[in-house]
């Protein structure tokens, strides 16, 4: 691996998990802990969107499949040390389930319960739709 496109990663890496635990700090002061794992979709998007860009223009990382794999590789293991960090930081469990939703349908009332991981698999698919239209758009110049 070359030194500098390692260096790059570490860099990118360090400040997307920077810029999630601010935002969850800010969360968390003004009052709304039980919404801290929206601190996940800042540093999603600052790692994927501006540093798979900065990587592509630099040369490290090809335009192609590639670019997809390590954008999916690198989104989760940014959301293992930030699920796991988490309670060290904050005390916030991300186990705990946020949001009951009750709906009925034909007679059946529906219980869905929504916790932090599902709202983190929705911001990391998001942002991996992003990643593939930035591709296919760059590709196109």
């Amino acid at each position: 691996m070359n030194k500098n496109f390692a260096r790059f990663l570490i860099t990118n890496f360090i400040t997307s998990l920077i810029i999630a635990y601010v935002a969850c700090f800010i969360l968390a002061t003004i009052g709304l802990k039980d919404v801290l794992f929206i601190g996940n979709l800042f540093g999603i998007y600052y790692l994927v969107i501006y540093g798979l860009n900065a990587a592509v223009e630099n040369g490290y990382i090809e335009n192609n499949y590639k670019r997809s794999i390590f954008a999916l590789v690198y989104v989760l293991l940014f959301d293992i040390i930030f699920i796991a960090l988490m309670p060290l930081l904050f005390g916030y469990n991300l186990f705990l389930p946020a949001d009951y939703i009750a709906f009925v349908l034909n007679g059946f009332e529906f219980n869905l319960i929504l916790n932090s991981f599902f709202y983190m698999i929705i911001f990391t698919i998001i942002i991996l739709i992003f990643n593939y239209n930035l591709s296919k758009s760059e590709a196109r110049i």
